[in-house]
């Protein structure tokens, strides 16, 4: 007996796909584009260095002024521990003072330094904050006091007189909180 297959002829085997037709790299329009690109970028960015001026460097800062020179000096005379001649220079600013109560304020002051000094390390050098002109013969100069673990505020009102320069106010303002975190 012969049989006769009953479901459909075995299929055939497909020949496998034709491979990508190998395309040349410079024909792909993204590499064009961005080729076309970088060129037209390139050439823009050198007309515009050439175009536009270039920045104008800031003119160096100029010497100090005199109240700045003044106030200098009078805190090199702290600085270099002449407390007489520093407070001295003082004196005008606390005019209405009796000597004795100057005497009490110039304690203060130098109590103060100590304290600090105490709360807040050695003290390391005054650095020069601003100088604000106040009026043609009146400057506000600010310098910073620094400690190792704190600061101290000095603010100066110099006055310009007929015979030269001179201190009108000093205020001096420790930090309230030093730094605890440099501690």
């Amino acid at each position: 007996m012969t049989t006769e297959p009953t479901g459909p002829p075995p299929a055939e085997p497909k020949p496998p796909p034709p491979a990508p037709a190998q395309s040349n790299p410079l024909s792909k329009p993204v590499f064009v584009a961005g080729l076309l690109g970088g060129v037209l970028g390139a050439l823009l960015s050198f007309g515009l260095a050439r175009a536009l001026p270039a920045p104008v460097k800031p003119p160096p800062p100029g010497p100090p002024s005199e109240a700045r020179q003044f106030a200098d000096h009078v805190l090199g005379k702290l600085k270099d521990g002449k407390n007489d001649e520093f407070m001295a220079l003082l004196r005008p600013a606390y005019a209405q003072l009796t000597p004795e109560q100057f005497e009490q304020f110039r304690k203060s002051v130098f109590d103060a330094r100590a304290n600090a000094a105490k709360l807040y390390g050695s003290a390391a050098e005054f650095e020069f904050c601003r100088e604000s002109v106040l009026s043609p013969t009146l400057v506000r100069v600010t310098y910073l006091e620094k400690y190792a673990h704190g600061c101290v505020m000095w603010l100066m009102v110099v006055y310009h007189a007929p015979d030269g320069w001179q201190v009108v106010s000093c205020v001096v303002r420790p930090s309230e909180s030093g730094f605890p975190e440099l501690q």
